[in-house]
C-alpha cells in the first residue's frame, strides 16, 4: 500500500513539473515569435536585389539537375533558408535566369529533368538567359537527344550569355540550326568548346546583332560563321597560327584579343593591315609570342601580355614596337628579359611591368638599368618572379643579386625629387638568399607610401618578409 501511494505521489509531482515546463515553453515561444530578424524586415525589392548580387559567375554555377545537398544551385539555396526567403526567391525571375545544364545529368532521368527545367524557366519568366550547356568531354560524343536540346533552343530569343560544350553534331543538327539561326536578338557573349571532329561549318550563329564577345576552344574559326566585324572581344584556344591571323583579318573591330596555346605556323608573306581598335592583346605559347607579332601593326595597343617558354631574341618584339609605336602602358612578360632591354626606347609610356621567369643572372642588369631616369621613365608598378639559373645570361657578367643595389634602385625610383614618375609598387618573389639586412631600408619606403611585397620561396615553402 505504501509503495502504491509513493508512486501516485511521484506521478503528481511529474504532472506539476510538466505543467510548469509547458508554461515556461509558452513564454519562450512567445518571446521567440516576437523577435524581429533585421534581414526579414528588409523590403522585398532590397532582398531581391541582394539575391542577384549573391549569384556566382556563369562558369561557377552548380548544375541545376544535380540536387545533391552539397551542390545545390544558389537560387535553390535561397529557397531553403526560410519561408520569407523562399517567397522572395520564387518571385525574383532574374536569379533563375542563370543556370548550368549537364547533358549527362539530364540523361539519367529525362522525365524528371524535363519537369525541373520547365519549372526553372517558368520562374525565370521573360528575363534574358545566361547558361552553360555541356556534355563532359570524357563521355562518348554521340549526338545529344532532341528532347534535351529542343526545350533550350525554344528560348533562343532570350539567350544573352551562352556557353556550349557539345559534340559538333549537335551544333549542325537540323533542330538546333532551325531553332537558333536568325533567332538570337539578345545574344551578347558566346563560348563554344568542341568535343569532336567538325564535319562541316556551323551556321547557327551567323546573325546575332548584339554579339560582341566570343570564345572558341578547340574549334577552328574557319568552321563557324560569326558576325566577325562586330566583335569587340575574342579568345581562341588551341588554334593554329594561320587561324589566329585569320581572326584578326575578319574581326576588324576587336578591342581585346587572346590567343592561348596556338601552334603550327605556316609562313605568311605579308603584314596584316594595321588593326586600329585593338588595345589589349594576350598571347600564350611559344609560337604566338615569338612569331605572330611579326605580322601585326597595332598603333592603339595599351596592354600586352606575352607568356612564352621560349627564351628567344627580342629583335622581333623591337620590330613590332618600331612599326606600331603603340602607347603601351601595361606589359607582362614571361621568359623575355631581352624584350625590355632591347625595346625600352619604345616603352616611354609604360606604367606597369610584370616579369616572370627572370633568373638571378638577369636581375643585376635590370637593376642597373632602372637607375637610369631615361629607362622606363613613367614606370609606377614593377613585379618580378626571380628563379635560380645555373647558366648566366650572356648579357650579364654577374650571377648573383646585390640586394643592396636593389634597395638603392628602389630608393632612387621612389624619390619624388628624381625626374620621371615615382615608383609606387614593387613586388618580388625569388629564391631564398639573405635579404634581411636591407629590410629596414624597404620599410622606410613603405612608410613613405610605396607598396612593397617581398616573398622568399624555397620549393613548396614560402616566407613573406615585407
Amino acid at each position: 500500500m505504501e509503495l502504491n501511494q509513493s508512486l501516485r505521489d511521484r506521478l503528481v509531482q511529474i504532472d506539476i513539473q510538466i505543467a510548469l515546463l509547458e508554461g515556461e515553453r509558452k513564454i519562450v515561444q512567445k518571446k521567440l515569435q516576437s523577435l524581429k530578424y533585421p534581414v526579414l524586415s528588409l523590403p522585398f525589392d532590397v532582398t531581391s536585389e541582394i539575391f542577384g548580387y549573391c549569384l556566382p559567375d556563369l562558369w561557377d554555377f552548380e548544375p541545376m539537375l544535380n540536387f545533391s545537398c552539397e551542390r545545390l544551385p544558389t537560387p535553390l539555396l535561397f529557397s531553403q533558408v526560410c519561408r520569407a526567403w523562399r517567397s522572395v526567391a520564387f518571385e525574383t525571375p532574374k536569379i533563375w535566369a542563370t543556370f548550368h545544364v549537364s547533358v549527362d545529368d539530364w540523361s539519367l532521368n529525362s522525365a524528371l529533368a524535363s519537369k525541373r527545367f520547365a519549372c526553372w524557366l517558368e520562374r525565370a519568366g521573360p528575363e534574358l538567359l545566361s547558361f552553360t550547356l555541356e556534355k563532359r568531354p570524357n563521355h562518348p560524343s554521340a549526338p545529344t537527344s532532341s528532347a534535351i536540346l529542343l526545350p533550350i533552343v525554344a528560348h533562343s530569343g532570350q539567350w544573352r550569355n551562352v556557353s556550349l560544350c557539345l559534340p559538333y553534331e549537335d551544333l549542325i543538327s537540323e533542330h538546333f540550326e532551325s531553332g537558333v539561326h536568325r533567332r538570337l536578338p539578345a545574344l551578347e557573349t558566346l563560348q563554344i568548346q568542341g568535343i569532336s571532329t567538325p564535319p562541316t561549318s556551323v551556321d547557327a550563329f551567323e546573325e546575332a546583332p548584339k554579339l560582341r564577345a566570343v570564345v572558341l576552344k578547340r574549334i577552328p574559326p574557319t568552321l563557324i560563321l560569326l558576325p566577325w566585324r562586330q566583335l569587340t572581344q575574342f579568345r581562341g584556344e588551341q588554334l593554329d597560327g594561320m587561324e589566329c591571323l585569320q581572326v584578326l583579318r575578319w574581326a576588324v573591330s576587336l578591342d581585346e584579343c587572346t590567343f592561348d596555346r596556338a601552334d603550327e605556323h605556316k609562313s605568311e608573306s605579308t603584314l596584316l593591315p594595321p588593326h586600329l581598335p585593338l588595345t589589349v592583346l594576350h598571347l600564350r605559347g611559344s609560337f604566338v609570342c615569338r612569331d605572330i607579332l611579326a605580322y601585326l601593326t597595332l598603333p592603339s595597343l595599351v596592354e600586352l601580355h606575352l607568356d612564352s617558354d621560349d627564351d628567344g631574341s627580342g629583335e622581333g618584339f623591337v620590330c613590332f614596337l618600331s612599326r606600331s609605336h603603340p602607347p603601351l602602358m601595361h606589359l607582362s612578360l614571361s621568359n623575355a628579359y631581352s624584350y625590355v632591354l632591347d625595346g625600352y626606347r619604345f616603352l616611354l609610356d609604360l606604367v606597369v611591368l610584370n616579369m616572370s621567369d627572370l633568373n638571378v643572372a638577369e636581375m643585376p642588369g635590370l637593376v642597373r638599368r632602372l637607375r637610369d631616369p631615361a629607362f622606363l621613365p613613367k614606370l609606377v608598378s614593377f613585379t618580378c618572379l626571380v628563379w635560380e639559373c645555373l647558366k648566366p645570361h650572356p648579357k650579364d657578367k654577374t650571377s648573383a643579386i646585390d640586394y643592396g643595389n636593389l634597395a638603392d634602385t628602389l630608393e632612387f625610383r621612389g624619390n619624388t625629387n628624381n625626374p620621371g614618375a615615382r615608383l609606387k609598387s614593387f613586388h618580388m618573389k625569388w629564391p631564398p638568399p639573405d635579404f634581411r639586412l636591407n629590410l629596414p631600408r624597404l620599410q622606410n619606403l613603405v612608410d613613405e607610401g610605396m607598396h612593397i611585397s617581398v616573398i622568399s620561396e624555397d620549393g613548396p615553402l614560402s616566407e613573406v618578409w615585407i
